[in-house]
């Protein structure tokens, strides 16, 4: 059938759709939904229950006879006295048919089908350690859950034996609920749990729970109750409309189900087991970086990375990784080479020391307490030559902690007050304060020892080692709090690279083997104090944290194009899902196609070299530009990677592109004479017919804009060209990270973080085009890639 062969032939989609999630832990299957394969059981369910999974047979008894069998049993029953005459239920509407049936299928009511019995409400009075267990809904959810027991008498209505259909109907929405064949041993059945007394055996109970689990969002829908816990009524369950096939077919159905479940327990065990095992080979190269003892071998393993670089760093865990290590490496000195010229850190650590006795001297800061030197066992790596590992003491004024027991209560706090910084208010390095934790002035006054000044580093006292934050001119004057240490350093210590030193692995691995407690780690003075670190001079410690910089910039825009590719995968299979259940006539399913996207880029590129030829300024850059504007501004998704390069967002496609119009006979292309670096273009017999095909692969919409665009950029020059695309550029990639900038955050985006050679136009000249820009209706809105920095990794 064609709903099996879009299962089973684009399995890639299936497995490729995957959520991140927000828990932390080793191993793969902690860190990520397999996203693709859940909405794929859920597909073959509802393909199961809407007769579009196994082929309908003609010799098939229709299940109109079933129901009328049912409708007998059911009348016999009554008759015996064993179940109580029910109102007749309301004849099925036409709102209710939500698909076309397929031949011999009917439709059907649940309380056509069975009678339903709630259980038992035991209290815990009732409890024992022996008799039945008592069937909750946590033991239908799991098999691994504990029992309570009852050691009495149960009515045969709440008497449960394997193969029982049970029906759990109150509780948390996405856990609670749904239908169920029991296959413990007998039991007593708890509330919140119906037994259902099926009619008869023309119904197969496995085909059943197929079909009113089909049923639970909608019924959860209009359960009662609030938020948390919904609750279904008997008369919703009864009134509960789905589909029946005839009673072979619901066979075939419940096989072909088993079947392609147990291909979906495959791929995520096989998926599971691929991402697993990429994270280990990642973890394995990126230790084996800063494992190196030379620098040839640390060329050696930064090579093996380099090679597979596009299938290492796929996932947000590896990119994750990928920071983590550059942390390392740029605390090691190797992420930066060293500078003869730099004064070595021993005389920094000299000129520290004397400025510690000055001012011990004058009574402003403590002496401190003689440590031992520090071991070469204590040293985590060979320092670089003019490093020096020194213990944190001696490179602190001050380290202390926030204020203890009964300094400060929680009824001290104040909303709008001074606040306090706990270690849950260190965010990404940044200090974001929660204002209902802060006390009033007079309380300020009293913990004035714990005032934080600029300069100053935070770092969590206990829970997660390492993290820290930088106080700013913004907090001087709020309190560390009790979670808190503050580190207090001389003006000769870079706070960036200290910051650096308290997230790296090594600072990380000691605190926590040094930590004291159980459920949650903590550090105290003794433990700080000895911390070593390996110290370089002061000019080095500039040149890493601007390394660092750019590297983790780097690191963030891989990671947002790994998103924004998931949440592609993901609307996929949601589309796809959608598309197969709610078909529209000549409706097509959107699968990812490169070769569709190559086929568009080439055709809009044809189009604006058919255009725009005749124009003097028009050449390679122009060009560029014009397909960087169509994937973001037009919106033609031809899946453009554009570079921030010294002419604006470029994407070295263009080469390819321009050497495949040469052999296709489009164009050709030569180096114009006379004028450095511009390429020009030479139009070929197929050409035109190739440009006309954006026509036949773009709306009309988007052509209309698309000429319009071409339009706009005829005349401008291309140094006009290049400053409109960089602008747009700039500005789009602040929308797509959620933040609408004003003017001049995008002027000095394209001034600072561009390329140098931005420098050299004025802020007064680009906010000229920004306004041009907006009379020409040329404003972005977050669509389309983001643009990546032209640099290594690593030099």
């Amino acid at each position: 059938m064609v709903a099996e062969h879009l299962i089973t032939r684009h399995l890639d989609l299936w497995t490729t759709a995957i959520k991140r999630r927000s828990t932390a832990g080793r191993g793969s299957s902690s860190k990520v939904e397999l996203y693709g394969i859940k909405k794929l059981r859920e597909l073959i369910l509802e393909l199961a229950v809407r007769g579009l999974l196994v082929p309908q047979y003609p010799q098939d008894e229709p299940a109109s006879e079933l129901l009328k069998r049912i409708a007998a049993e059911k009348a016999k029953l009554v008759k015996a006295g064993k179940i109580k005459k029910d109102k007749p239920l309301p004849s099925i509407t036409d709102d209710e048919q939500s698909f076309e049936l397929p031949a011999g299928w009917q439709w059907a009511k649940l309380g056509m089908l069975m009678e339903m019995f709630n259980g038992r409400a035991f209290s815990q009075t009732e409890w024992s350690y022996e008799g039945l267990p008592i069937i909750r809904i946590q033991n239908l959810n799991d098999k691994n859950a504990p029992f309570n027991y009852f050691n009495g008498d149960v009515s045969e209505t709440n008497y449960v034996e394997p193969g029982t259909f049970l029906i759990s109907w109150s509780g948390t929405p996405g856990t609670s609920f749904g239908a169920f064949i029991w296959s413990g041993a007998p039991g007593a059945l708890n509330q919140h749990i119906n037994k259902c007394m099926i009619f008869g055996e023309e119904i197969n109970k496995q085909y059943l729970r197929l079909a009113v689990n089909s049923c639970m969002d909608h019924l959860i829908e209009n359960a009662q109750g609030g938020v948390g816990l919904k609750h279904v009524t008997k008369g919703t369950l009864n009134n509960c409309v789905f589909a029946i096939p005839p009673l072979a077919e619901q066979y075939r159905i419940v096989a072909k189900v088993d079947e392609l479940m147990a291909l979906c327990d495959q791929l995520e065990q096989q998926t599971d087991a691929s991402l697993s095992a990429h994270q280990t080979l990642v973890e394995t190269l990126l230790n084996a970086l800063t494992s190196t003892a030379d620098h040839a071998q640390f060329a050696s393993s930064w090579q093996r990375i380099a090679e597979h670089f596009d299938t290492l760093f796929t996932t947000e865990d590896s990119i994750d990784q990928l920071k983590q290590t550059i942390l390392q490496l740029a605390v090691m000195g190797k992420l930066v080479p060293q500078d003869p010229n730099d004064e070595p850190a021993s005389e920094l650590i000299k000129k520290i020391a004397a400025d510690k006795a000055r001012l011990v001297k004058k009574g402003r800061i403590n002496k401190d307490n003689p440590l031992p030197p520090i071991s070469a066992d204590e040293k985590p790596f060979l320092e670089q030559s003019a490093w020096q590992f020194v213990r944190l003491l001696s490179l602190s004024y001050e380290i202390g902690t926030g204020p203890f027991g009964s300094m400060i209560h929680q009824s001290d706090y104040v909303s709008g007050g001074i606040p306090l910084v706990n270690p849950s208010h260190m965010i990404d390095d940044v200090i974001s304060e929660d204002i209902a934790v802060a006390v009033d002035h007079e309380k300020a006054k009293e913990l004035t020892s714990y005032r934080l000044c600029a300069g100053d580093i935070v770092l969590a006292r206990r829970g997660e080692v390492g993290r820290c934050a930088i106080v700013t001119e913004r907090e001087d004057g709020w309190l560390c709090g009790t979670g808190s240490f503050y580190l207090r350093l001389p003006p000769a210590i870079s706070r960036r690279f200290m910051a650096l030193v308290f997230r790296a692995t090594t600072t990380r691995s000691y605190l926590v083997g040094k930590a004291v407690g159980t459920t949650m780690v903590n550090l105290n003075h003794g433990i700080l104090n000895s911390l070593p670190i390996a110290l370089p001079p002061l000019g080095e410690q500039y040149r890493i944290v601007a390394k660092v910089d750019e590297l983790i910039a780097l690191c963030d825009q891989l990671t947002s194009r790994l998103r924004a590719a998931d949440q592609l995968r993901i609307k996929l299979a949601e589309t796809v899902t959608d598309v197969v259940l709610n078909p529209v006539s000549g409706s097509v399913i959107p699968f990812p196609d490169a070769a569709a996207r190559e086929e568009r880029r080439h055709a809009v590129g044809c189009h604006a070299v058919a255009t725009l030829n005749g124009y003097r300024s028009f050449g390679r850059t122009k060009l560029m530009k014009v397909i960087y504007l169509t994937d973001t501004h037009v919106g033609a998704d031809i899946t453009t990677v554009p570079e921030r390069a010294a002419a604006g967002p470029f994407d070295k496609w263009i080469y390819k592109f321009e050497e495949r119009a040469d052999a296709e006979g489009w164009f050709s292309h030569e180096e114009a004479q006379g004028e450095r670096n511009k390429v020009r273009y030479l139009p070929k017999a197929g050409l035109a017919a190739q440009a006309a095909k954006v026509h036949e692969l773009l709306n009309a919409s988007q052509v209309a804009e698309l000429d319009r665009l071409l339009k706009l950029f005829a005349d401008l020059s291309t140094e006009d060209a290049e400053v409109i695309a960089t602008l747009f550029a700039a500005w789009n990639d602040f929308l797509i990270d959620g933040h609408t900038p004003d003017d001049a955050e995008v002027i000095r985006e394209v001034r600072e973080n561009w390329t140098p050679e931005k420098q050299r136009f004025k802020p007064e000249q680009l906010q000229t085009w920004l306004d041009w820009m907006r009379k020409n209706k040329l404003v972005p809105h977050g669509r389309g890639p983001r643009t990546v920095q032209q640099t290594k990794l690593f030099h």
